[in-house]
């Protein structure tokens, strides 16, 4: 009944995570769009945009990726620890 618990809760967050990153293409475009008006909206090379909003939100989700896996670790070794104090 714990191991079905456990399952259905971390089903539950990888959706969450994945509905919280939204689309990937389109955080890329919102945040290349507010770059290039950041520089003044030049004519020319949007791709310079598209990359630097590319690696940024790539960073970003190796952050949150990096903390899922740390807070899971957490949960697991106090579940561990509560199982063996019982």
């Amino acid at each position: 009944m714990a191991q079905r618990a456990d399952r259905s809760r971390a089903q539950s967050e990888n959706s969450s995570t994945q509905s919280d990153l939204g689309s990937v293409s389109e955080q890329i475009a919102s945040l290349a769009y507010s770059l290039w008006q950041e520089r003044g909206c030049p004519e020319g090379n949007p791709e310079e945009d598209w990359f630097k909003a590319e690696q940024e939100i790539r960073v970003k989700q190796e952050s949150q990726s990096e903390i899922v896996s740390a807070l899971s670790r957490v949960r697991r070794s106090r579940r561990v620890t509560q199982a063996a104090q019982a």
